[in-house]
């Protein structure tokens, strides 16, 4: 058997609850928006300012970095630079890998290790 019909569906308003918050009201005022975004761009724009003091760090340990990568040129420090076996030049950790074939561990930087 069907459900009868509610005979007081068109008189009762939506009673479906509604959020309404700062952000949302703000969204379709206009000033509120061109003061927001007024705000962005000049966070923006002080912010592209900030570089670094000069002084690069070693990504690796993050102290100050005294050579640059032969291969990559990001700076290193002599801590965490590793001298190739074969060319003999300063590479960083992400650059040169170590040989452990040998009777020890010697680095070799990613040009050198090319397979012959």
């Amino acid at each position: 058997m069907p459900k009868r019909p509610n005979p007081f569906l068109n008189d009762v308003p939506s009673q479906s609850k509604f959020r309404a918050t700062v952000k949302a009201m703000n969204r379709c005022n206009l000033e509120r928006m061109s003061t927001v975004h007024a705000k962005t761009l000049e966070r923006l724009f002080s912010a592209s300012g900030k570089t670094g003091s000069g002084n690069s760090g070693c990504p690796s340990c993050k102290c100050t970095a005294s050579m640059a990568c032969t291969f990559c040129e990001r700076p290193v420090c002599e801590e965490c630079a590793r001298l190739c076996c074969v060319c003999q030049n300063g590479f960083c950790p992400l650059c040169s890998v170590l040989r452990y074939s040998e009777q020890h561990v010697q680095p070799i930087c990613l040009s050198c290790n090319l397979p012959t």
